[in-house]
């Protein structure tokens, strides 16, 4: 008889059962609902359901000691966000406005890193809005209430400081939450933030960890790494606590007429071996850097191969990875992580990267309907990571006998602009010499970018001009964001008037353009401000049986509305989102948060 089978073949059984039927099972006796609480039975769902499929889920699923429980929760959401994913028709699971700011904006929005298993479908939130005084607030939210609220637990608002760029930190487990550049009194800084606890009564408080002089801008912060950049060319990478650092130096144009942002720094990913370092007008690959300590003299890097996009005000840059079974996920959980020797370590293994872009255009007689570019770079199989550049050393050897200027030296810790002349001093004139050979050995990535596709994108105001991919760090699915503004040649005198009604006008605006094959291809857009999401190459869409079969160099995306901006005026100014886990997160300029939840 069926009931006569011991546990263990109905372990195996229910490895090949889908999740619809072992919930299912689990309802018609006792027997079953005991073995479908089983640590196995989910390690064995998740593997065939989740893992081998390409399906989103967060890190910790890999980890050897998590829960029974915490493996269902990930197994069932993968499976739900999948199916949102890869249904044309499906909608957003919830959609929710908080009122946060009375009468003043939120400039920008981030979910801090959690892990399934430890907090137990709560998530914060961190929001900085700027009126008199700048201010950064700490929220919390439980996902297991209907619907989540929003509660304010505290806030850091030093007296006189106007923040000028921010970052969370993209490890659960590090003392540092948060990185703000900060002018106050006449004096710039990063200071590291961390959540403490507080006085008697008062519950949590932001306080200030470590303070970095500089007047640089954070871009990354992984555990005890920081990356901060200036607008033009200087990148650095520093550990936090110790003040160890080195410098990236990208190329400068010094035939341009240099404006205010005029290179500012997008995005910065650890790869494979290298460094990619994107900016508004360049993309650079720089090799791993060795931090060196206070009391010596900074090592400077130079790019191992250099492209330009042209103008772009958005970006995103992930690894293309292979559906795989095994715990090498657990280290793409770690984007960069720091060795005994000072070496920043970046992706463990030689993935493709995808870089998605949106490209500006000056002209404003330029069409409307532009193009959101998906690039890749592939793998450069001649590559040799033992090949170290041979200039690294020169560097460091120029760089020893300049005298560095007391007002670059502050509190023990070069943090600020190295003298620029400093920099033209060293140029890497040993490669001029080498072989084209040598060249390529030593270059992890092949350059240039291998144009993939392009998706259509109406030309508007923007305030939020972010593209993204999620922020668990290192792992991607191909799910991709961005708002898309109000048609600008769409605006008449009801978008003004008190009076008018959502009824006037066009609710949606066809359009059309060439795509890449030339070929007419008509849009749809709506009215009002928007955001949009893509299924673009990656895992998730590897999963799909159609897109294996598809020619790579004629796929296309597409372009699917999540949510619209109506019933009130102004803009979305920044957005964040977790793609493990199907959560969005939008600030406006009139101080809502709209939350988000796909599955």
């Amino acid at each position: 008889m069926f009931w006569d089978l011991d546990d263990d073949i109905f372990i195996i059984v229910l490895a090949y059962v889908d999740l619809k039927s072992l919930l299912s099972l689990r309802q018609t006796c006792k027997r079953m609902y005991a073995i479908s609480q089983l640590r196995i039975v989910w390690r064995n769902t998740f593997t065939k359901q989740v893992l081998e499929r390409g399906y989103p889920y967060p890190p910790e699923a890999l980890l050897p000691d998590i829960d029974a429980a915490s493996l269902e929760l990930i197994t069932r959401r993968a499976i739900r966000l999948a199916t949102f994913w890869l249904s044309p028709s499906a909608q957003p699971r919830l959609r929710r406005d908080y009122r946060f700011q009375s009468g003043t904006g939120i400039s920008d929005i981030r979910l801090l890193p959690t892990l399934d298993h430890i907090h137990r479908g709560k998530k914060q939130l961190v929001t900085v809005s700027k009126g008199i005084w700048s201010e950064v607030t700490y929220w919390e939210f439980d996902l297991n209430v209907n619907p989540p609220a929003l509660p304010r637990v505290t806030k850091w608002s030093p007296k006189g400081a106007i923040f000028t760029g921010f970052v969370v930190n993209k490890s659960p487990h590090s003392e540092g939450i948060v990185a703000i550049s900060i002018e106050c009194l006449g004096q710039q800084r990063i200071d590291i933030l961390s959540l403490q606890q507080g006085s008697p009564g008062h519950g949590v408080e932001l306080r200030p960890v470590r303070s970095i002089p500089t007047n640089y801008k954070p871009v990354l912060l992984q555990d005890d790494i920081i990356v901060f950049c200036d607008d033009t060319a200087e990148t650095y990478v520093a550990n936090w606590r110790t003040g160890d650092s080195a410098v990236l130096l990208s190329e400068r144009d010094d035939t341009a007429e240099i404006n205010f942002q005029y290179n500012k720094c997008l995005r910065v990913l650890f790869a494979y071996e290298s460094v990619i370092v994107v900016r508004a007008r360049s993309l650079d690959i720089f090799p791993i850097p060795i931090l060196k300590q206070p009391e010596e003299e900074i090592n400077v890097f130079h790019p191992l191969a250099s492209h330009s996009f042209g103008w772009i005000d958005g970006v995103t840059v992930y690894p293309d990875m292979e559906p795989i079974s095994s715990t090498h996920d657990i280290e793409y959980a770690s984007e960069c992580r720091l060795t005994d020797g000072g070496k920043v370590v970046g992706l463990p293994t030689h993935a493709p990267i995808t870089i998605v872009v949106r490209e500006e255009n000056d002209d404003p007689w330029a069409a409307d309907i532009h193009a959101i570019n998906t690039w890749t770079l592939e793998p450069n199989a001649a590559f040799q990571p033992d090949n170290h550049p041979p200039f690294e050393s020169a560097v460091h050897d120029v760089i020893a006998d300049q005298e560095i200027p007391d007002e670059h030296v502050q509190n023990g810790t070069r943090v600020d602009s190295i003298p620029s002349i400093l920099l033209e001093s060293h140029l890497d004139s040993s490669l001029g010499s080498e072989s084209e050979d040598a060249k390529i050995t030593r270059i992890p990535y092949l350059f240039p970018p291998k144009h993939r596709l392009s998706t259509p994108w109406l030309r508007g105001q923007l305030r939020c001009p972010d593209i993204t991919t999620g922020t668990q760090a290192g792992l991607r699915f191909g799910t991709c964001l961005w708002i898309q503004p109000r048609p600008p040649r769409h605006v008449d005198l009801t978008n003004y008037d008190v009076h008018s009604s959502e009824t006037q006008g066009p609710q949606t605006i066809f359009g059309k353009y060439h795509d890449e094959h030339g070929h007419n291809q008509v849009v749809v857009f709506n009215r009002m401000e928007s955001l949009v999401g893509v299924v673009l190459p990656g895992r998730l869409r590897r999963s799909c049986v159609l897109d294996r079969e598809r020619n790579e160099d004629k796929e296309s995306v597409d372009v699917r509305i999540l949510c619209v901006l109506e019933g009130r005026d102004g803009n979305w100014t920044a957005m964040d989102y977790d793609e493990a886990r199907g959560i969005i997160v939008l600030a406006s300029g009139d101080g809502y948060v709209t939350l988000v939840l796909l599955a």
